[in-house]
């Protein structure tokens, strides 16, 4: 009702009469009819037929890129799109068809109205036809490599252009504020469709044409944008990335990824080498960022789509490198990419974390297992790019502070437990926290339990921090690391007999023909000493690591190339008269099983490489070695007195094992007397491994087998007692209540008895009762109501009573006699309470 009541008023309007006269004065409404007819053919040819080629070529372009945001680039604009055209002519034509075939309208105003609508749509759809046509053409002939740079914003903005020209010749502060943040403004999600597109072309423009320098510089410029903007320009700091902008990051890290492979098929040599690098320092910038985690996806068996697998798609590129036939530039299976993310001129931002250098210490490792066996001739280039740029000390830094005022002194010992803490790459947090202990207080808390002591000030705190060297340690800590990679290098060249390389990569840091001495660190040993202490370092994880390759133990392939560099600096001329000249009972140990390990190769070196006097004279020099350590351990052992409480913890284990063994305390009346017995026995009498009683060596661990074998001597000697006073005792018939029983085992089954442990039975329905075996056809039989055992006990015991004297008689041999004695007395022994049966 509401909206026949406003048609009504409109329709009597002044405005809309003022309308209908302005159309009754159009001379060509009248004659509309006529040149209908002849619109519907320039539709048809605007329309029916443009717009489907138009889309043919679109097609064409979505398939060649397999994106559609390459079609929609041609094909459609702000309002003029194929749809809007078409939607646009199928109103005409309905508005047309009702026009021409209904001629009686209800009055001649509606009739002018639809005339006026005809007129006014079919020159928007002409105007707009010819716009597509026109849009279609120019971006048709465009270059492509404008509109990549548009895909991949690249371009700036218009507003943003004539901004930076107003800004050079009038400097001002709002403007460049302004000029700041639209150049630092990040992609956004509506961006990425865009350049995920303009990628996809320049892949393909490199494939095609890459001699061609507009595209390389593009790939260069879309570089520096990332880098820029995500990175930060000169390690500068940035915004923290988020997801969106991890997706972007990964997005350019694969493009880099196929372009590799392009480069690499149509051997284009400037390309591949310069897709590499760009791969390799955007790795360096992914290992080193304090977001490692929200970048790299955590294994090679996760597969993210957000995020990178930096350390699987090395490796397959490495991968895919070794198995092409023809030469290229490969330089991620040359591991180059190691030597740009940790070469000189980087910063080693281990504060950051750890896990990607751990991360690419192993891929090295993967990388150089197939270059072992199927391009050996990339080892020492391999060797090349780990080694070139290290530099520092392996040792760690050592701190110290000594200040005059006593409130200071607990410092000092801060700085000696710092200074025995072991950093390595697993443990490298240790330093930031045990540097901000000092000024949080949890420092003074712990050395600070002195009555003079202070805590830190500000001052204080910031010149105790000042104390060290931070980056020295991070290099001694990643040198180290490295060097490990070093020995796990060589058992690779080892296992796979690569000893011509291996020499090669020794030779490398010092060549024969050389006059000049070359500094710096190298992967590998550089000399003996370094060589011996490395090995003594890392000997618990040499010999600990079971898996290797197909099955074999890494341990005697890493031997057999710690064997062959000692032959190497055996025939340069170092001197390795005595390996292991020095140290503690426990290194010593270590280092005569290194020794005897490097011993155990030695046939495997003869025939390689070096001649046969080299690996015999070096052979012999390795068993004189042994000899001395035998010597200096003997010394040792001679010198030290016996550790008090490592001789206490025996004697307490001796109690311990005597405690489970003697079972006689559950079924004899047993009385502990303070006073001596007049009947002694030596239980045990053995002969223990001095070095086991001394300080820096490892404990005896048979004190409780100690105690139990005292245990079964007491029982056989009370045996063999009760034997003699019953020989002239039998009994046919065997009465088994609260008794004591010897016998066989056949002889215990038959009685009822059951064993619960070596050599000790018990009766199922006498619980009073029990028997130990002994190899006799007779059965013993102690009635445990009429015998009593008297003990003396020992009152320096450890807990509760033991009738155990236990000494020891030092005279400073290799071993130690160990004596166990007891003192006793057997009651009430009498012709019926021991029988024979």
């Amino acid at each position: 009702m509401e909206i026949e009541v406003f048609v009504k008023l409109f329709s009597e309007s002044d405005l809309y009469r003022s309308f209908i006269s302005y159309l009754t004065s159009l001379s060509f409404l009248p004659e509309l009819t006529n040149v209908i007819s002849d619109t519907y053919t320039l539709i048809v040819g605007f329309v029916a037929i443009g717009i489907p080629l138009a889309i043919q070529i679109a097609g064409q372009v979505t398939e060649k890129y397999d994106n559609t945001l390459l079609a929609k680039r041609l094909t459609q604009g702000l309002f003029v799109t194929p749809v809007s055209l078409i939607i646009i002519s199928v109103l005409y034509i309905i508005l047309s068809m009702t026009f021409k075939l209904n001629t009686d309208f209800p009055s001649n105003d509606i009739k002018l109205l639809m005339s006026f609508l005809l007129c006014t749509l079919f020159p928007i759809i002409f105007i707009s036809a010819s716009w597509f046509y026109i849009r279609l053409y120019y971006r048709s002939i465009t270059e492509t490599e404008r509109y990549c740079k548009i895909f991949l914003k690249l371009e700036r903005p218009m507003l943003l252009t004539s901004l930076i020209t107003i800004n050079t010749k009038a400097k001002n502060q709002w403007i460049a504020k302004v000029i700041s943040h639209y150049e630092g403004k990040r992609l956004s999600k509506s961006n990425l469709t865009s350049v995920n597109a303009g990628l996809e072309v320049l892949i393909e423009q490199l494939k095609n044409k890459s001699w061609e320098s507009e595209f390389t510089e593009i790939l260069f410029a879309f570089h520096k944008k990332i880098n820029i903007d995500y990175f930060g320009k000169y390690n500068e700091t940035v915004n923290p990335l988020s997801s969106l902008d991890v997706k972007l990051i990964k997005m350019y890290w694969d493009t880099l990824n196929r372009i590799i492979r392009v480069s690499r098929e149509n051997e284009d040599a400037k390309l591949s080498f310069h897709s590499q690098r760009l791969l390799a320092s955007v790795l360096s910038q992914i290992v080193h960022h304090s977001q490692y985690d929200l970048l790299v996806a955590n294994s090679y068996n996760i597969t993210d789509d957000n995020k990178i697998n930096w350390s699987s798609d090395i490796y397959e590129i490495a991968r895919w490198q070794s198995n092409q036939s023809g030469k290229g530039i490969d330089l991620i299976i040359e591991c180059e990419w190691f030597r740009d993310i940790f070469g000189i001129t980087q910063k080693i931002q281990f504060k950051n974390g750890s896990e990607g250098v751990i991360s690419a210490g192993k891929t090295i490792i993967d990388v150089l297992y197939l270059v072992a066996n199927d391009h050996p001739s990339k080892i020492l280039k391999i060797y090349k790019n780990i080694s070139e740029n290290l530099h520092g000390e392996c040792g760690q830094p050592y701190c110290y502070s000594c200040p005059n005022d006593k409130s200071m002194r607990w410092i000092s010992k801060f700085w000696t437990d710092f200074n025995k803490t072991e950093f390595t790459i697993y443990n490298i947090g240790m330093i930031d926290d045990l540097l901000s202990s000092l000024s949080d207080g949890r420092a003074y808390a712990r050395y600070g339990n002195y009555p003079s002591s202070e805590p830190l000030t500000v001052i204080e705190v910031k010149n105790a921090r000042d104390a060290i060297d931070i980056d020295e340690f991070y290099e001694s800590i990643f040198l180290t690391f490295v060097k490990g990679i070093g020995w796990e290098f060589s058992a690779w060249l080892a296992f796979s007999k690569r000893w011509q390389e291996f020499y090669d990569c020794l030779e490398w840091k010092q060549p024969r023909e050389t006059t000049g001495s070359y500094i710096g660190e190298v992967m590998l040993a550089s000399h003996v000493v370094e060589l011996l202490e490395l090995i003594l370092k890392n000997y618990k994880v040499i010999t600990s690591r079971h898996r290797f390759h197909d099955r074999h133990e890494i341990a005697p392939y890493a031997f057999r190339a710690f064997l062959f560099q000692l032959c190497y600096f055996y025939e340069k001329g170092n001197s390795i008269s005595l390996l292991y000249p020095s140290g503690s009972i426990d290194d010593s140990k270590a280092q005569k099983e290194i020794l005897k390990k490097l011993l155990e190769q030695e046939k495997q070196i003869i025939g390689n490489i070096f001649s046969n006097k080299v690996v015999y004279s070096v052979g012999d020099e390795i068993r004189k070695s042994i000899v001395a350590i035998d010597l200096r351990m003997s010394s040792h052992e001679k010198s030290k007195p016996i550790a008090t409480d490592k001789w206490l913890t025996l004697k307490n284990e001796i109690e311990l094992g005597w405690n489970e063994g003697f079972k006689l305390s559950k079924i004899l009346s047993i009385d502990y007397k303070k006073q001596i017995l007049q009947k002694d026995l030596c239980l045990l009498k053995h002969k223990v491994n001095r070095k086991l009683l001394i300080e820096c060596s490892e404990q005896d661990r048979g004190g409780y087998y100690y105690g139990k074998s005292v245990a079964n001597n007491l029982i056989q000697e009370l045996y063999n007692r009760f034997i003699d006073i019953a020989k002239t005792r039998f009994k046919e018939s065997i009465v088994i209540d609260n008794s004591l029983v010897f016998a066989s085992k056949d002889k215990l089954k038959a009685l009822g008895f059951s064993g619960i442990e070596r050599g000790q039975w018990e009766h199922s329905q006498c619980a009073k009762s029990i028997a130990f075996t002994a190899n006799s056809e007779e059965v013993l039989i102690i009635d445990c109501n009429k015998v009593s055992l008297n003990l003396s006990s020992n009152t320096s015991s450890f807990e509760g009573e033991t009738p155990l004297f236990i000494h020891y008689n030092d005279t400073n041999e290799a071993k130690v006699d160990l004596f166990v004695y007891v003192y006793y007395d057997i009651l009430g022994v009498c012709d019926e309470a021991v029988t024979i049966a």
